[in-house]
């Protein structure tokens, strides 16, 4: 009987201990998502009073070929990457790195992989180095 209550306490004190701390390292695995036609269309959204576009060099993106992804007047950043990943069937991480082309442009080289499926959806999270951005932008990919 006297374990079962240690145990329990040491239990709650545990999950207590590491919910303080995730928090304090502000830790967030939500992503702020936006959906964009990447495919057929450049997009705007307006983030915090700026207004962010993303482009594709590429009408339609095709699965095997090389395009470019644009992202403008998202804000000063030193080491700008982003994860590709699919969300309806998940084939690996595609790690970009993006460069700075101009005073708000950033440009990074992808070539995604293809798939069986008729319509893959992607989503390109972006991240400041190692750390994430919680800024994220869904595209689909048809075969």
């Amino acid at each position: 009987m006297f374990y079962k209550k240690i145990y329990l306490l040491s239990l709650v004190l545990l999950i207590l201990f590491a919910v303080f701390f995730y928090k304090k390292l502000g830790i967030n695995n939500e992503d702020l998502v936006f959906y964009c036609d990447l495919s057929s269309n450049d997009c705007s959204f307006l983030i915090n009073d700026k207004n962010i576009s993303i482009k594709s060099s590429a009408k339609p993106i095709l699965p095997m070929n090389e395009f470019q992804i644009f992202i403008e007047n998202l804000g000063d950043y030193k080491d700008l990457k982003a994860k590709l990943f699919g969300l309806n069937m998940y084939m690996g991480d595609i790690l970009l790195k993006f460069e700075k082309i101009g005073e708000n442009l950033y440009k990074s080289d992808v070539v995604i992989s293809s798939c069986p499926l008729d319509i893959m959806r992607y989503r390109l999270s972006l991240l400041e180095g190692e750390r994430a951005l919680n800024l994220a932008f869904d595209f689909e990919v048809k075969r």
